[in-house]
């Protein structure tokens, strides 16, 4: 591995040496961004993924939809369409990509709209619902094109990005710099039993700027829901598992399954993957193999979007949704947020 990345140092230099004259140009001016009269919050992080943004725009949503005119909008990663689109709960994967399908099922009356240029996708949303208040825009933190007011910038707790390089030779989609840019870090996938020492010495190796506030999220999860059913079946550990992932880390979610079941083999997809027929046939045949009668397979809530119409009737698939909740200071992470959004003055009619 260390010979590895010594062979890859030279592009990911190269790669990081782009990147600084990038963000150099957008904090000078000399590449133009576009703020709008409006809360426009960013939830992003510095590496490929992996990192919980989903759970983290759904604690947003939560937040504020009760007081708020809200709508999200994202990339809309790994989608076969192009251009602006609005998802409707009937939607595919392939037609507006897996999170926010998983928004707009979740949050049926939200204006969820996904493009991968952030301004021009802003814009249209607004025509579109004009009454919309708040945006929360889902993996925009480097899209620099964009001025937002609020950048929450995610850390995975096993592998944050003072530990990480940038790709080809580590997992860094921008170096550990961009952090500057972000008001509010969050490091995600914490134990829920994280010590208080600890939470300093992260603390302490993130080195906040004097404006920006660290806390610390950890993951939960709720009943587990038939793929097609939605019917809940209840955790036993005396079950076989077949994991079946999709997504750029699972690890702490082997981890959490390993800890709650007998057995737990893992079946894994690169991020995003597109679940085709050999897929199918490929998972049937791993999870015959498994021993015993008790057994059923497990996604994440994020792979289910694009597994529900890939012929998965005839298996006992089931997925896990998970959610966020605070490591402390909750009260004020979320008076941050509120104030935020409140010194936006409502536009007269």
């Amino acid at each position: 591995m260390q010979i590895l990345r010594f062979l890859l140092f030279p592009f990911a230099l190269l790669y990081g040496i782009a990147l600084f004259f990038r963000n150099l140009f957008y904090d000078l001016g000399i590449y133009p961004g576009t703020s709008f009269e409006m809360p426009l919050i960013v939830v992003g992080n510095l590496s490929m993924g992996g990192t919980g943004k989903s759970p983290h725009i759904e604690y947003l949503i939560r937040l504020l939809k009760k007081d708020h005119p809200l709508a999200t909008l994202s990339r809309g990663y790994g989608r076969k369409s192009k251009g602006f689109r609005i998802a409707e709960v009937t939607s595919k994967a392939e037609e507006v990509g897996d999170e926010p399908l998983q928004f707009k099922k979740k949050f049926p009356d939200l204006p969820v709209a996904v493009n991968g240029n952030r301004v021009s996708g802003i814009r249209k949303l607004l025509e579109k619902h004009p009454n919309t208040r708040v945006i929360l825009l889902d993996d925009a933190f480097q899209h620099r094109r964009l001025r937002a007011g609020l950048n929450i910038l995610l850390t995975d707790y096993s592998r944050p990005f003072y530990r990480d390089f940038l790709f080809p030779v580590g997992y860094l989609r921008e170096g550990r710099r961009g952090k500057k840019r972000a008001q509010m870090i969050l490091v995600t996938k914490c134990p829920r039993n994280i010590s208080e020492e600890e939470k300093k010495n992260i603390v302490a190796r993130i080195r906040p700027a004097a404006h920006q506030q660290v806390f610390f999220t950890y993951m939960k999860s709720s009943a587990l829901l038939g793929l097609n059913s939605g019917r809940e079946l209840k955790f036993s550990p005396d079950l076989s598992v077949l994991l079946v992932t999709g997504i750029a880390n699972p690890d702490s979610l082997y981890a959490y399954l390993k800890k709650n079941f007998r057995q737990v083999e893992h079946l894994e997809f690169g991020d995003h993957h597109d679940f085709g027929e050999g897929d199918v046939e490929k998972i049937k045949a791993a999870f015959h193999r498994l021993p015993g009668a008790g057994k059923v397979i497990i996604t994440t809530e994020k792979d289910a979007m694009r597994m529900s119409a890939a012929g998965f009737s005839a298996l006992p698939v089931y997925y896990l949704p998970m959610e966020i909740s605070l490591l402390g200071r909750e009260g004020d992470f979320h008076q941050i947020i509120r104030n935020y959004v409140q010194s936006f003055k409502p536009k007269p009619c």
